[in-house]
């Protein structure tokens, strides 16, 4: 009778918590599973007056019953639930309860009842130990063993017990005061007070992960542009602080892209707001498609995007070339097509982060004037050097060598002429530089077209016209120089600012990310 109220306050209790406070998946049927269990010992504990049956057949059932609920609560609590290993333990008590009541009323024999009670009981007990032991999805820790030794412990005793009524030729009275039935019922009482604790412990548990999780979501998404789902400024900047301090400590490449939405205003005026977040967000997806796990993208603010990739200029201006095709291939509904514009730049030694986003945010500007829908990659003064001295950087390099060569050699020979324009040289002698300018472009063009063909280059025919207007600039520029009409400072300027600035440090960076993807491809069939 004594366990019988210790079992029956241990479910009020439960109950009482599952119906005023908040509770995981499975803790209701852990409370049923408890009260069936209390009235199970209540009914057993009646047995004189009453008929056999109810303290026999119907409570084993429940006391049976409430360890396959059990199972079922813990097991929806660690998310491992399944009918059909429902339907096993179910199925179980059904059939100890039918071979209960063959041992009762056709072939009367306690000790048969005690021996397939105990058994199926044993069965429920160790399924339910093992529920634990089988999640992929957690660690296990002390908490998730407590459940496991409780029904261990009553295993033991319920398999002492089905041994000796098994083995035993006498009858055996478990229930008038033997000291295995009292094992039992405090093995059964243990059992029960360890698992309601396991399962608060287990809640208690989820709880702090979850605000662990909460938490880290509230981080995220303070760091996130809630639109787009990119990165928003404020993470940007500390992780660019990050990628400069680990550049500088290693010597590492890293290079700065920032995209904006070509005539995204109109988009906005005609379209609505609307439409123009759906553009938006189009465009971040297109993006993201296109980088790898270690590039950063980042809403930078308006229309204007910013990536952080680890990687040098080559190839930062190949990524760069790829994420305006992909987004200007195919049109945005219901807009149209949309473009966007890029500016590119390495970091370089010594420079600051301040001065690094200023060039970037420079060759996105010169992208913007020179058309847009284009990929310009670090211009200005500040890269190149002012018009009085032109300065060849290693970031101007294709990585084909004799390009990079012969665009250096147009470098030095156009500082020639600038300071023979300068130092008011003789006429004849700025008309011999000239002479040498024009033969080594034409070779420059002719070895470029070449390559071009070789791997395949797009907008092969545009880049060729854009090279024979710049030979006949150049052949009017040299024939008004000899006219008088123009001096050879002024000369050297406008060939420096259309062919230096204009055509190699514009145009020609529009197919060095083609050199690369076919350099990349070549080296994969090697």
């Amino acid at each position: 009778m004594t366990a019988a109220m210790v079992m029956t306050a241990v479910a009020a209790l439960m109950v009482l918590i599952s119906a005023t406070r908040k509770s995981y998946p499975g803790f209701r049927l852990l409370s049923l599973g408890h009260a069936l269990l209390a009235i199970g010992f209540i009914l057993s504990a009646f047995r004189d007056g009453v008929p056999s049956w109810l303290p026999v057949i119907v409570a084993n059932y429940l006391i049976l019953t409430s360890a396959a609920l059990k199972f079922d609560g813990i097991c929806l609590f660690y998310d491992g639930w399944s009918a059909r290993s429902s339907t096993i333990n179910h199925a179980v008590s059904a059939v100890a309860t039918l071979v209960l009541g063959y041992f009762l009323y056709i072939d009367p024999n306690i000790n048969a009842r005690i021996t397939a009670v105990s058994s199926a009981y044993s069965v429920i007990l160790a399924r339910t130990a093992a529920v634990p032991f089988r999640q992929k999805k957690i660690e296990i820790s002390a908490v998730d063993w407590v459940i496991p030794f409780a029904h261990s412990l009553l295993i033991v005793i319920l398999g002492w017990r089905t041994y000796m009524a098994a083995t035993s030729d006498q009858i055996i009275d478990f229930i008038n005061g033997d000291l295995l039935f009292r094992l039992t019922l405090m093995a059964a009482i243990l059992a029960a007070f360890m698992s309601f604790a396991a399962y608060l412990m287990l809640a208690h548990r989820r709880i702090e992960r979850e605000l662990i999780e909460a938490r880290n979501q509230a981080e995220t998404l303070s760091r996130t542009d809630s639109l787009t789902g990119c990165w928003n400024r404020r993470h940007f900047e500390e992780q660019l602080q990050r990628e400069f301090e680990r550049a500088a400590r290693y010597g590492t490449a890293a290079s700065l892209l920032i995209f904006d939405i070509d005539h995204f205003k109109a988009v906005n005026d005609g379209h609505g707001h609307d439409i123009g977040d759906v553009v938006l967000e189009e465009v971040a997806g297109r993006m993201r498609h296109s980088l790898r796990a270690t590039d950063l993208l980042c809403r930078w603010g308006g229309e204007e995007f910013a990536i952080l990739v680890p990687t040098p200029l080559p190839k930062a201006r190949a990524l760069a070339e790829k994420i305006r095709a992909r987004i200007a291939e195919e049109p945005v509904a219901p807009v149209g097509s949309v473009t966007v514009s890029a500016g590119v730049a390495e970091l370089e030694p010594g420079e600051s982060t301040e001065r690094w986003m200023r060039r970037a945010d420079r060759a996105l500007y010169r992208a913007k004037a020179l058309g847009r829908n284009r990929v310009e990659q670090d211009p200005g003064e500040e890269s190149v050097g002012s018009l009085d001295r032109l300065q060849w950087s290693a970031s101007f390099h294709s990585g084909e060598p004799a390009l990079d060569a012969q665009h250096k050699s147009l470098f030095e020979i156009t500082n020639r002429l600038m300071a023979v324009g300068s130092d008011d040289t003789s006429h004849a002698a700025a008309a011999a530089i000239f002479d040498v300018l024009s033969d080594d472009l034409r070779r420059h063009f002719a070895y470029e077209e070449s390559l071009l063909v070789r791997i395949g280059y797009k907008y092969m025919d545009a880049h060729k016209a854009e090279h024979e207007r710049l030979l006949s600039l150049i052949g009017s520029i040299i024939a008004r120089h000899e006219a008088g009409l123009v001096s050879t400072a002024d000369a050297a300027h406008a060939i420096s600012k259309d062919v230096i600035f204009g055509h190699i440090l514009s145009e020609d960076r529009n197919y060095f990310s083609a050199l690369c993807d076919a350099a990349e491809k070549s080296a994969s069939t090697v």
